[in-house]
């Protein structure tokens, strides 16, 4: 499937392992417009939750089709477009798709929406989540609130602790704000001032 969206040129660096309970079979592939290899693997489906067979479209899965690669920490909007276009061309009956580095889950029509005009970019926001962890006394110990997704492209991970409830919904806007001017610049140093917007 991959081969026939990427091409013949695709090479197999690496089997890995004996067939298992985890895993069918699991590959090291060079593809061509990808600069690092890529591992490609197939394991049975997990039960799914309400949620993930609400945006799955009621589709129960059998299997699982996971890739993972190393994104360019220059550039990791570009590579990730790219394994997504990759992704849904070569498997077009797949319902959904989970990016475990986010947790999110993603349907089909949206992700084709979001990735199928070569000519528009799609928003750096896909690379990160902002979440925050709650607590029963939320409104008197704060809540913790972090990125995911910003490791893995090569800048660090940002949290805020303490954060009082009613105004999570601000610092998840500041979070992903700064998360944004991540990719455009360095972050200053420590006690110096960061403008991410007026007031």
């Amino acid at each position: 499937a991959l081969a026939s969206v990427a091409g013949s040129s695709i090479k197999v660096l690496e089997e890995l392992g004996e067939r298992s309970e985890e895993f069918e079979w699991a590959v090291i592939i060079h593809v061509p417009g990808f600069d690092r290899p890529l591992a490609v693997w197939t394991e049975p489906a997990r039960q799914m939750s309400d949620e993930e067979l609400q945006v799955s479209g009621g589709v129960r899965c059998s299997w699982v089709v996971g890739i993972e690669g190393v994104l360019e920490p220059s550039d990791p909007l570009r590579d990730y477009t790219g394994l997504m276009r990759l992704l849904l061309r070569s498997l077009p009956d797949a319902p959904a798709v989970l990016d475990v580095s986010t947790n999110r889950w993603t349907s089909r029509p949206s992700l084709e929406a979001m990735f199928e005009r070569k000519e528009v970019e799609p928003p750096a926001d896909l690379l990160w989540v902002v979440e925050a962890r709650r607590r029963a006394d939320a409104e008197e110990s704060g809540c913790w609130m972090r990125t995911r997704g910003l490791a893995r492209c090569g800048r660090p991970e940002l949290e805020m602790l303490g954060v009082p409830g009613r105004q999570a919904d601000t610092a998840a806007e500041v979070l992903s704000g700064m998360a944004a001017m991540l990719f455009e610049a360095e972050p200053p140093d420590p006690g110096v001032p960061w403008q991410i917007g007026h007031g």
